[in-house]
């Protein structure tokens, strides 16, 4: 468990923002997809898909996902369109607990990211929206519990009733 809390928080460190402002530019589906590694998502066609959660910026029209036209463009340039749905729409018990508080946080809707699909490596997700139009990001939560320190039994393992803070 430890490892895999510091693999995702070292990947997230190195993997560039998630921002798509601009018109034409595009987040390269390698960046994304070794965060996505690690989190869990909902099977949509088949294949495992990773919710990551879009907002319009401040003085823009609402969002029309049709008018974003949010899509992966292979490396040999097939257009795979993304679904994306209001944030509203997504049935209960399908979108993982960060989806309420990117709720809260303004974000609108939510886009479904292919997981892992070796036939989108060395691709880039795009959408057809103005610069400046929409803020995508990738709702990660980190949970679990990490024992720093304290008392181990005779076999080597946590004892529940040590305080972790002593020596």
């Amino acid at each position: 468990m430890k490892a895999n809390v510091f693999l995702t928080c070292f990947l997230l460190v190195l993997s560039p923002s998630l921002r798509a402002e601009e018109e034409g530019q595009a987040i390269p589906y390698n960046s994304v997809n070794t965060t996505m590694k690690l989190l869990e998502g909902r099977k949509m066609d088949g294949v495992e898909c990773i919710p990551f959660f879009v907002r319009t910026l401040e003085g823009q029209p609402t969002l029309v996902p049709e008018d974003a036209n949010f899509r992966i463009v292979t490396w040999d340039g097939e257009t795979v369109k993304l679904k994306c749905e209001s944030l509203d729409q997504v049935p209960a018990g399908e979108l993982p607990e960060i989806g309420k508080t990117m709720k809260k946080d303004g974000y609108t809707h939510v886009l479904w990211v292919p997981k892992d699909v070796k036939a989108y490596l060395d691709g880039a997700i795009y959408h057809s929206l103005s610069k400046g139009a929409v803020t995508i990001s990738q709702g990660l939560a980190l949970t679990g519990k990490l024992k720093l320190g304290g008392k181990k039994d005779a076999d080597g393992k946590q004892d529940p009733k040590a305080d972790p803070k002593e020596p």
